[in-house]
């Protein structure tokens, strides 16, 4: 890797560091999650509606406060879930799903969240 980086691995691991602190720069998403597993993972489209707008208004409440805090307003939702094996011949995995964001309001991102649960 060279002398440089010997040089810069080894003042790191002693905690020395010369360059100067930067500013956080603004993250570009924000979001809300919650795992459900063993006796308390969803099996009920009704759980799932209820769980969704619990975390639509969670999202939406980021989402209000990050515009006054930051003068922006998130254009695109995306959903994603996490899902594991029912049965010997399932694999768990992950699907995903980005739509625009038409307006900050629970229902709409709760019913956006539902449609594409649905699928």
């Amino acid at each position: 890797l060279g002398q440089q980086t010997a040089s810069w691995v080894w003042r790191m691991c002693r905690g020395l560091d010369d360059d100067p602190v930067k500013e956080r720069e603004l993250p570009k998403s924000c979001g809300c999650g919650k795992t459900f597993r063993g006796v308390n993972q969803i099996t009920t489209l009704k759980a799932a509606q209820h769980w969704l707008q619990e975390l639509g208004s969670e999202l939406v409440e980021r989402l209000d406060e990050d515009r006054e805090s930051n003068a922006r307003v998130a254009r695109l939702l995306t959903s994603t879930l996490h899902f594991s094996s029912t049965s010997s011949s399932t694999k768990p995995g992950r699907i995903s799903h980005s739509e625009p964001l038409h307006k900050h309001d629970v229902d709409h991102v709760a019913s956006r969240a539902f449609a594409f649960l649905r699928k």
